[in-house]
């Protein structure tokens, strides 16, 4: 789950924050990750508020944590920093449920926190789809 916040600071210009949390794995580990977010819009077309087509700038930082439940102890940490440039479109549904769905060209950096294992950068393409409520 993520918690974003947008603010338009230009006519045609937005930007976003957000911080999240993510727990996962089972049975005899656990693991959770946590996430910022920072990203930078403009909007094409303004109709009415922050509505329709938009190009997008987005950094994210995660840290993701693992741990033996069996032995109590921790099993390692790595970091995870993506960069992406996307196209996206926001559609709102009864003037405050929003459905954004975008696609764009991602670059993704992870690393070891302690330094033991190789770093590793990815490109990738995709997809998003985010569905929330606008205040």
């Amino acid at each position: 789950m993520l918690v974003q916040y947008e603010r338009l600071v230009l006519p045609r210009v937005s930007v976003l924050g957000g911080v999240g949390a993510r727990f996962g794995a089972g049975d005899d580990f656990a693991s959770e990750t946590w996430v910022l977010k920072a990203e930078g819009r403009y909007w094409l077309k303004r109709d009415r508020g922050m509505t329709g087509p938009y190009l997008a700038f987005t950094s994210i930082a995660a840290r993701t944590a693992v741990e033996s439940r069996r032995r109590h102890r921790s099993l390692g940490a790595y970091w995870q920093v993506e960069e992406s440039a996307r196209f996206g479109y926001r559609f709102v549904i009864f003037g405050l449920q929003e459905v954004t769905p975008s696609w764009g060209i991602s670059m993704i950096h992870e690393f070891d926190e302690r330094g033991r294992l190789a770093p590793t950068t990815t490109g990738t393409v995709g997809m998003n789809l985010s569905v929330g409520w606008m205040f």
